[in-house]
């Protein structure tokens, strides 16, 4: 399906899609609201763990999907990892504590919340985004209770 030969295709594609959302939504009051898909997590990731950006939207976009067990997506993120060889192959969290009181103060200044106690949360399945509203005592209750499957996830290579 995927192939570094299509890559350049691709890259257009998306780059043409993102354009007509953010013209047709320049306040990012609707539909452009799907680009921010990982982004949530990811800031959090990104400023506890102090990787890169996209690495950080990456492991965001896998914790949503493993978290609201959206597995198809899950296994769509393997195989580009996979095909793309990302350097991603370990969360910036594995065999380590995971602080979930951390990453919800980082959330919770994300400039994307609604509020203190809900934010947007893309979630996608099989390529359809859904724009949700999501309660962060509801975040809390599933980060704590999947901590320890979360502690030894690892993208498996082909």
């Amino acid at each position: 399906i995927l192939s570094m030969k299509n890559l350049d295709e691709i890259i257009f594609s998306c780059a043409k899609y993102k354009n007509s959302l953010v013209s047709n939504d320049f306040k990012e009051s609707g539909i452009r609201q799907i680009l921010n898909y990982g982004h949530t997590f990811g800031h959090a990731i990104e400023k506890y763990y102090r990787i890169g950006h996209g690495e950080a939207v990456f492991w965001g976009m896998y914790l949503i999907c493993f978290l609201f067990e959206n597995l198809k997506d899950l296994e769509n993120l393997n195989k580009l990892n996979a095909v793309f060889d990302y350097p991603f192959q370990k969360p910036p969290w594995l065999h380590k504590n995971i602080p979930v009181e951390k990453l919800l103060d980082f959330i919770k200044k994300d400039k994307k919340k609604i509020d203190d106690s809900q934010v947007n949360l893309i979630l996608s399945s099989g390529g359809n985004a859904e724009i949700k509203k999501v309660d962060l005592n509801s975040i809390e209750q599933i980060l704590t209770d999947n901590i320890d499957k979360l502690k030894t996830i690892e993208i498996k290579s082909n």
